[in-house]
């Protein structure tokens, strides 16, 4: 192999690789994480804006990468790789464990934050 072809393969199996995790958990498990830590009354309403937000959020990405990709090639995926880590490291020191916790159970950790 070229040093071309091993970049390629190793785009390949990231990207294949971000695809299968997306699908399996990081892209479906946000929402529901989000919602239930939401109190109940105002789950809809917050549904609803997260939809909103994420859509707008997609479609400035879709415009952006292309200029973006001009500038900084290959390179352009240190962007989104350094905002997921910032999120992994939110979710780890900033979002409370409510696995086997009642509703009280979390409204007694939402109170508190």
């Amino acid at each position: 192999y070229n040093r071309s072809e091993s970049f390629r393969i190793v785009t390949m199996v990231c990207l294949c690789s971000f695809a299968i995790s997306y699908g399996l958990g990081y892209g479906t498990i946000t929402p529901l994480v989000a919602l239930e830590l939401t109190p109940v009354p105002s789950r809809c309403s917050m549904m609803a804006i997260g939809v909103v937000i994420d859509s707008v959020l997609s479609i400035c990405v879709m415009v952006s990468h292309q200029p973006i990709d001009v500038v900084l090639g290959p390179t352009n995926y240190i962007i989104p790789a350094v905002a997921n880590a910032l999120g992994i490291l939110f979710v780890w020191k900033v979002v409370p464990e409510t696995t086997h916790k009642s509703l009280k159970d979390i409204q007694r950790i939402q109170d508190r934050i």
